[in-house]
């Protein structure tokens, strides 16, 4: 029996959420940091599929200059990347503004 990485990949998107195309073709990628950052970007409710996943960072950035509940963020970010099967490595605010995250998608 043999056992092999599996590393899904998705349609790639720009920095401003637009198709990325090359040579006339979608660019195809290693999707998982993709994810991570959609899911940090919306807010529950906007994933007609999954009501429920969603962390809507901007709010927690734009409230006041600084992240004031970080221990509600942190618990809101590892819950919704292990609800979306993701193993998370490294979940920390390395500054006022900015989470780091490291998280591999479970096979």
């Amino acid at each position: 029996m043999s056992f092999y990485s599996y590393i899904a990949k998705d349609i790639a998107l720009d920095e401003n959420g637009d198709l990325l195309i090359l040579n006339g073709d979608f660019v195809v990628l290693p999707s998982d940091d993709m994810h991570i950052e959609h899911i940090m970007r919306t807010a529950k409710g906007e994933w007609r599929e999954h009501p429920a996943i969603g962390v809507g960072i901007l709010k927690y950035l734009n409230s006041t200059g600084q992240i004031d509940d970080r221990v509600g963020l942190l618990q809101s970010i590892r819950r919704q990347l292990e609800y979306d099967n993701f193993d998370i490595r490294i979940l920390e605010v390395e500054k006022p503004n900015h989470v780091r995250v490291e998280a591999k998608k479970l096979q």
